[in-house]
């Protein structure tokens, strides 16, 4: 089992406010994910399987990219 520390530590861990990991943890549960912290243990645990599907649109940042190559190949002509 990987311990997640305290919700202070956790924060720290993921570069982000406590105020914020509890605003994840909520957005999670509304998704479906039962998560309960262990105070003994301190760490944050699933009760629960669940299926969290994720997509993204690259768009901007493969034009951006395309962009910054062309930029670049600007510079070596």
């Amino acid at each position: 089992m990987c311990y997640t520390g305290s919700p202070d530590e956790l924060a720290h861990k993921l570069h982000i406010s406590k105020r914020h990991l509890y605003n994840v943890l909520d957005e999670l549960r509304a998704l479906g994910a039962k998560i309960d912290y262990s105070r003994s243990d301190y760490t944050f645990y699933y009760t629960n399987s669940f299926e969290l599907r994720l997509t993204t649109a690259l768009g901007r940042l493969i034009k951006r990219a395309m962009q910054d190559y062309k930029d670049l190949s600007l510079i070596g002509n």
